[in-house]
């Protein structure tokens, strides 16, 4: 896998809907959930047509790494205004291939995921081995 060949794709809600009606002979990277999983993704409430919902790391037809959003609304109390709501991202998930672990790759995804949700990511799951990535 050379550095040259890896794209790195940030698809909104509005190329997610394209995506889905293309023809699969005229998409440009292979989408790495199910096509149900991306209509879910587009039925959510509070997703805008411009939002990322996808980053993903691909090479030769290969994704390499990926990771999807999800929004929704955080109501935390304000002294200033009573109440807050601001809207944030939840990740449910973020993957990467053997190929792409232990390189650069799939640490570009995450910090690309957290910068297309302005910093505001809630990650749904805490597993073991994210914990050495999270101390860094």
């Amino acid at each position: 896998m050379s550095n040259n060949d890896v794209q790195v794709v940030s698809v909104t809600k509005k190329e997610l809907r394209f995506y889905l009606e293309a023809p699969s002979e005229e998409r440009d990277y292979i989408l790495p959930i199910s096509e149900n999983k991306a209509q879910w993704i587009l039925e959510k409430p509070g997703m805008k047509e411009g939002d990322v919902c996808i980053v993903l790391a691909h090479s030769k037809g290969e994704v390499l790494s990926f990771a999807y959003l999800i929004p929704d609304i955080l109501s935390t109390k304000n002294k200033a205004t009573d109440h807050s709501n601001e809207k944030v991202y939840w990740m449910p998930q973020w993957w990467a291939s053997k190929p792409a672990k232990g390189t650069v790759i799939a640490t570009y995804v995450f910090n690309e995921t957290l910068r297309a949700g302005g910093h505001r990511i809630l990650a749904k799951a805490y597993e073991e081995n994210a914990d050495k990535f999270y101390k860094k």
